[in-house]
């Protein structure tokens, strides 16, 4: 699923007019994109990072400039480090550059880096904490989010609890559509493997009435599943995770 249909409307197009800093950090701040964290430009202006992805987004080009371009203001020219007649600026580019930027950080948050960026943002609770009301999770009860598969549209975002050992819908009205595949199948296991103070042997399960009403993945029907284990080969001295 995308982030936004398209649709043809004044007040959903993005503009150079409206935005003080790069088209990144403007997407970021945008509600319902919160559990996604900031990729490098390096990393997007890499080819090999890109791989097939021209074949999956369409204005693949137009979208990829759009994500890359700076939108800081200039006093004189607030148009400055723009080209108004470049045709990524319609709502269809800007769509495709929101589900491009999605694919990418896929697959970045599955480097060192990545992980990092992403560990940061788990210590930070940025992801929330775990809607059990009992949950006796020894990391404070924190989440992460993850997907059930690394294709477009086959399930939205959900949140885990590694002491819980369950998988909940984001309490955001804007969170649950965003999609899974922006965060793939492979990242919670590398995460908890990469981070193991992170994970801890799971209590024993039982029904708590106490239990905030949140709804939760049953796991007999999931399409969630924790994926073969497998660890990052070691970091160089630039990516090691500290």
């Amino acid at each position: 699923m995308l982030i936004r249909i398209f649709e043809s409307t004044e007040s959903d197009a993005w503009s150079p007019s409206d935005t003080t800093s790069s088209w990144i950090t403007t997407f970021l701040a945008e509600p319902g994109h919160a559990y996604l964290c900031k990729i490098p430009k390096a990393f997007i202006e890499d080819g090999g990072n890109l791989g097939d992805l021209s074949a999956l987004v369409p204005f693949f080009n137009d979208a990829l400039e759009m994500i890359l371009s700076s939108g800081v203001k200039d006093e004189e020219d607030p148009f400055h480090g723009f080209e108004l007649d470049w045709p990524w600026h319609t709502p269809h580019v800007e769509v495709s550059a929101e589900l491009l930027y999605g694919l990418i950080h896929q697959r970045f948050i599955i480097t060192h880096e990545g992980l990092q960026a992403m560990h940061q943002m788990y210590q930070a609770k940025e992801f929330g904490t775990c809607p059990r009301t009992r949950c006796t999770s020894p990391s404070s009860g924190k989440i992460v989010p993850c997907g059930s598969s690394n294709d477009i549209g086959v399930g939205s975002v959900k949140l885990h609890c590694i002491s819980c050992e369950d998988f909940f819908v984001p309490p955001s009205p804007d969170l649950p559509h965003l999609d899974g595949a922006f965060f793939g199948k492979d990242f919670q296991d590398l995460f908890y493997q990469n981070y193991p103070d992170v994970e801890e042997p799971p209590p024993a399960k039982g029904n708590d009435p106490h239990d905030s009403p949140v709804a939760a993945a049953a796991l007999s029907s999931s399409p969630f599943r924790r994926p073969r284990r497998r660890r990052l080969p070691p970091a160089t001295t630039d990516s090691k995770i500290k």
